[in-house]
């Protein structure tokens, strides 16, 4: 055989079995989010009139809104967010978003949440961002230097300075804020 026919075959071969990989994975996406819709409840939606979920530990207060918080049949509790375009979110700026909401739930329902979906709501497409000791010492370590920052009576708001934020926003309609 010559040798380009043998290296066309073997990178054939790779090339099929990269597609099935990808797609394989991404058929288990697919059913985990259709899982949570599936065997879970939402317990709490977050907005403007919700209750805010409070985390409190030394001089460190987070308060969050998750947009949802799913129980599924497990007792294992699910965060949801929904956005209108998941490519202009920062995934690394809203991982900390998700660690404020992972402490203040488990603060609220004294059970930490396993992870957080951030879901497109015009594709369906997804992140998965697991709830980790690594992200609440992060999101701690964030929380207390913007205490040491702000002082003691001041409290962080959400930032509305940023259009592109604003788009990408389920409450713009509502918002008074909105750019």
């Amino acid at each position: 055989m010559d040798i380009r026919l043998i290296i066309l075959i073997i990178s054939g071969i790779t090339a099929l079995y990269s597609f099935i990989t990808i797609y394989i994975e991404s058929q288990k996406s697919i059913r985990e989010s259709d899982r949570i819709k599936r065997d879970a409840v939402v317990i709490y939606t977050g907005n403007e009139k919700s209750k805010e979920l409070i985390y409190k530990y030394k001089k460190i207060e987070i308060a969050a809104r998750p947009q949802y918080l799913y129980e599924t049949r497990s007792g294992d509790l699910i965060i949801v967010e929904r956005v209108e375009n998941l490519k202009k979110i920062d995934v690394d700026y809203y991982k900390y978003k998700i660690g404020a909401e992972f402490l203040a739930v488990e603060s609220e329902y004294k059970r930490m949440p396993v992870y957080a979906v951030i879901e497109d709501i015009k594709t369906g497409r997804h992140v998965i961002i697991e709830n980790s000791l690594e992200l609440r010492s992060e999101t701690l370590e964030i929380a207390a230097e913007m205490g040491d920052i702000m002082g003691n009576d001041a409290r962080a708001e959400r930032n509305h300075n940023a259009k592109d934020r604003c788009e990408g926003c389920l409450y713009k309609v509502d918002c008074p804020d909105r750019l």
